[in-house]
């Protein structure tokens, strides 16, 4: 059975060991050998799979991390208002489908070309946002509050 070098690398010792142990007719299976040298680099790198357990976890708080702050990103954004194109809604269709989708939609103002539905008070924007379609005829302005 072959053994890992000192300074060997663990892929290049899994690569190295895998075609030594098919010839050497401990298995026919290339899956079964790659198991088989994965367990030898394991008995001669005692520790290395705690390392490896220890920095998937720090992998693995990181991301979390970088997803709280996301999702606090996404929190401080807000729908202010919703617009409706006249062309597909009604004011009634318009209210309908904000009360469906759980918007407010006692604030119906008529503008040109669609109807507002103001979810909140623009003042409570930190600064200017951006439209975003939310279904066919629908967008919604988005502003950080």
């Amino acid at each position: 059975m072959p053994v890992p070098g000192n300074d060997e690398k663990r892929s290049d010792f899994i690569s190295r060991c895998i075609p030594i142990v098919i010839h050497e007719g401990t298995t026919k299976d290339p899956k079964q050998a790659a198991a088989i040298c994965h367990s030898i680099w394991r008995k001669h790198h005692p520790g290395a799979k705690s390392e490896e357990i220890q920095k998937a976890r720090e992998s693995l708080e990181s991301l979390k991390t970088e997803l709280n702050d996301l999702s606090e990103v996404v929190k401080a954004s807000d729908i202010q208002s919703l617009r409706f194109d006249k062309k597909k809604f009604n004011r009634s269709k318009a209210v309908s489908w904000a009360k469906s989708h759980k918007f407010k939609y006692n604030d119906v103002e008529e503008m040109p070309n669609e109807w507002r539905l103001r979810q909140f008070d623009p003042k409570k924007c930190l600064r200017s946002g951006g439209m975003k379609d939310l279904a066919p005829g629908v967008r919604g302005y988005i502003c950080p509050v």
